[in-house]
């Protein structure tokens, strides 16, 4: 059960970008063979308003009240009743947005929820008033609508296959609908199926969380084909298959601390960018289900194997990690599968990034690990929008499940609702601040930067792997890249000797430290014979060779 054990003092402190993990190698690296210095980072993570979109929302649509976002598209809901879509390069609406607008005959009531197709086609919307519509995005016209699935608000929606033909919707009265969309003639219809009935022990569905595709490069794994799906509700957070039947595997009920508290989860699915060493050979890793609740963060593995008892292959769901954090946490959203948004009690919206769990014992109480933040944001001022969720044993409590939504193309964006306006809110990359650098010729400061994330002094986040072995693997591809134009732009034979020095002693700390010994031995190496440098080379190579 994933119960809450009440957390105890937790690791989440405040750490702006300009301080803490990000300074460990400010003012030179710690190496004791390396004298490389780098200027301080920039700001790690860009906040900034959505200023278009507040004023098309201000004078036409009314105020937002939900934001959702997929690998392609971003679109807001408002209070009268439409969904603005906005461009993702701009990070606003463009010039002439698309505004998906009911008609006349319609009643406007306010977005609750929607959810866009995976493959980008069409958007699925939920009203207070329980009306679903479903629009075809590209004849950008509605081409369903039923009033005969909810009679209340409703809380979530979700596509849970490929295509737009299967939903699954939730209300506030705790109903869940398998939804069927045919078309016959150009006409679409909806038939709708019960799913999940009211149920005291689950509550209201807050979230409806299929699990993430895999890219096309990467191999597939069951929960592809069978459907899998976490729906996050006030009292428990219920994993199950819709393929070829639906299946239960899992309710983790929730020991309720504090009438205030409400759970979230969100998918943690392995990534592989095509950049990183051996990204072709990467194999598909067990999906994990990041739920929150309180202070409590649990990591739950999906697995498929042989079940000895049954005699075939089956789901087995275990606990992967545990960790704990300062305050009770009001959502949850994940750029990746190690970096997370947790937005807390405190109206704090963290950027972080989740340690390597520990293996767990087979018995005794589990081991729970704190989370520190790379990243901390007041957001106060925002006034997030929020649904007053009532339990069925009439519980109040505030839900931020339709605030918080991430873009998930090339790039990585939190877009955040308040009640005002819509916040954009974009983790940096490594690989720019480094380019950047390198522009500047601030050759030397690159490469500390590489050396800190090998040793695990600085957080990988999004441009490496989170595992330690091929973390380091993917840094070493890129520092051998840096290192060999590093070389091939600063080293001439016309160099002075106290350049060639620097530039020796930069390029060997480096791959001494890195353990970069084909890349010491042999690109370096060439560059000083080519240049005539070679006993500037030979010299500095004699520390470690006496060693």
């Amino acid at each position: 059960d994933c119960t809450d054990q009440g957390g105890g003092s937790a690791g989440a402190s405040s750490v702006a970008a300009s301080g803490g993990i990000l300074n460990e190698v400010e003012g030179g690296s710690s190496s004791s063979t390396c004298s490389l210095r780098t200027p301080a980072l920039p700001r790690l993570v860009e906040a900034k308003p959505c200023t278009e979109l507040r004023r098309l929302l201000a004078q036409e649509l009314g105020l937002p009240t939900c934001v959702t976002a997929n690998g392609k598209l971003v679109g807001v809901g408002t209070l009268r009743g439409a969904v603005v879509l906005l461009d993702a390069k701009l990070q606003d609406v463009p010039p002439k947005p698309q505004v998906l607008s009911l008609p006349a005959s319609e009643d406007a009531s306010a977005v609750t929820a929607a959810a866009f197709s995976l493959d980008g086609g069409s958007l699925l919307v939920g009203h207070k008033s329980g009306l679903l519509v479903l629009w075809d995005l590209a004849a950008n016209k509605m081409a369903c609508s039923t009033r005969d699935v909810h009679f209340s608000s409703v809380v979530a929606v979700s596509f849970c296959r490929p295509s737009w033909q299967y939903a699954l919707s939730a209300d506030a009265k705790g109903s869940v609908y398998f939804l069927t969309f045919t078309s016959t003639f150009g006409r679409r219809d909806c038939s709708k199926q019960l799913l999940l009935e009211q149920s005291s022990n689950i509550g209201v569905t807050l979230r409806i969380l299929p699990v993430p595709q895999v890219v096309p490069h990467q191999s597939t794994h069951p929960v592809d084909t069978h459907c899998l799906v976490a729906l996050v509700a006030t009292n428990a957070t219920v994993l199950l298959t819709l393929h070829p039947g639906v299946q239960v595997l899992q309710k983790m009920q929730y020991n309720a601390k504090d009438a205030s508290w409400l759970p979230d989860a969100a998918w943690l699915r392995h990534e592989v960018q095509e950049s990183w060493a051996d990204a072709d050979q990467v194999e598909a890793a067990d999906p994990q289900l990041c739920v929150a609740y309180g202070q409590t963060v649990h990591l739950m593995r999906i697995s498929f194997a042989m079940d000895q008892a049954k005699g075939k292959e089956d789901y087995k769901v275990s606990l992967a990690g545990r960790f704990t954090w300062a305050l009770p946490i009001r959502g949850v959203a994940a750029f990746s599968d190690s970096v997370l948004a947790v937005l807390d009690g405190s109206n704090k919206l963290s950027v972080l990034q989740l340690p390597l769990p520990h293996e767990q014992p087979q018995s005794g109480p589990p081991v729970t690990q704190q989370l520190t933040a790379v990243h901390s944001e007041d957001v106060t001022s925002w006034s997030l929008v929020y649904h007053t969720s009532t339990s069925l044993d009439g519980r109040d409590a505030r839900s931020h499940h339709g605030a918080l939504a991430v873009f998930r193309g090339r790039s990585r964006t939190l877009y955040v609702c308040g009640m005002k306006e819509v916040w954009s809110f974009q983790i940096g990359r490594w690989g720019q601040h480094i380019e950047s650098l390198v522009s500047k010729n601030q050759w030397p400061a690159a490469l500390d930067v590489f050396l800190a994330l090998h040793r695990g002094s600085l957080p990988p986040l999004l441009d490496f792997p989170h595992a330690f072995g091929p973390r380091q693997k993917a840094v070493e591809l890129r520092t051998t890249q840096v290192i060999q134009s590093y070389l091939v732009s600063t080293l001439r034979a016309d160099s002075s000797r106290a350049q060639v020095r620097e530039i020796c002693s930069t390029a060997v700390n480096v791959c001494v430290e890195a353990k970069l010994w084909p890349v010491l031995y042999k690109t370096v190496f060439e560059c000083f014979k080519a240049t005539g440098h070679m006993n500037v080379y030979c010299a500095a190579l004699e520390p470690f060779i006496v060693q």
